[in-house]
């Protein structure tokens, strides 16, 4: 018996399953969440070294080539790139899909830390950072303002655009680009040549210095200086 014998014959048996179809459809229509695109955990672990004010090619020589060179120990590698600039080093390690990038993460870190003895004494730090696609924006804008350069209003935008955006249900990260936070770090000297000023006491006058003017003191780990940042 065919499929529209058994329809013919049986139409409110065909009506039922059709109706029963079109509800469960509709239901799974309304909790259904969206996605801009599925999560996909990228194989691909970079590492930052910031070395400010440097030769690019001492930049390469000094810590390019030997973080590639550890990097180059990891198992399964595809791709292995770099970028030295006056600013630091950038090394990129690609691998084949299908590892974990947790442990990836974890095994860059390792050799790192076994590459940094070799490296100038002046690098204080490096970023490991990784990829996946909750990453890519959902939405990008451009901000304009006909005859104003907004380079030096981050404040006004973190106030009018990025707090709200950033209360919004849902919304994980708001970023702006080209365009900083201004702040200043004020370091306090010693009167004596051999010891620290009294912890805190310098950092609280200059804090109450800073505070009549248009200066907002922001804490730091160190009871020699002063972050300051305007207010509006």
């Amino acid at each position: 018996m065919s499929l529209s014998d058994f329809s013919l014959r049986r139409p409110v048996t065909v009506l039922v399953t059709l109706a029963a179809v079109v509800v469960l459809g509709a239901v799974s229509l309304t909790r259904l969440k969206l996605d801009f695109l599925p999560k996909v955990d990228w194989p691909f672990v970079g590492v930052q070294i910031p070395y400010p004010n440097a030769v690019p090619a001492q930049v390469e020589r000094e810590i390019a080539r030997p973080v590639e060179e550890v990097m180059a120990t990891l198992g399964d590698v595809k791709e292995l790139r770099s970028f030295s600039g006056r600013d630091g080093a950038f090394v990129g390690v690609q691998f084949d899909f299908g590892r974990d990038v947790d442990v990836l993460r974890l095994e860059v870190k390792e050799r790192m830390e076994q590459v940094r003895p070799l490296l100038p004494d002046d690098v204080e730090d490096y970023f490991i950072f990784t990829f996946n696609t909750t990453d890519i924006p959902v939405m990008e804008g451009r901000i304009s303002a006909p005859g104003r350069d907004l380079a030096g209003s981050y404040e006004l935008l973190e106030r009018r655009i990025i707090a709200p955006l950033q209360r919004i249900e849902g919304v994980g990260r708001v970023q702006v680009d080209g365009i900083s936070p201004k702040d200043v770090t004020i370091y306090l000297l010693p009167n004596d040549g051999d010891g620290a000023p009294p912890p805190g006491v310098p950092a609280a006058i200059l804090r109450g210095v800073v505070s009549g003017l248009d200066l907002l003191p922001k804490p730091v780990d160190d009871s020699r200086a002063v972050e300051v940042e305007p207010r509006g």
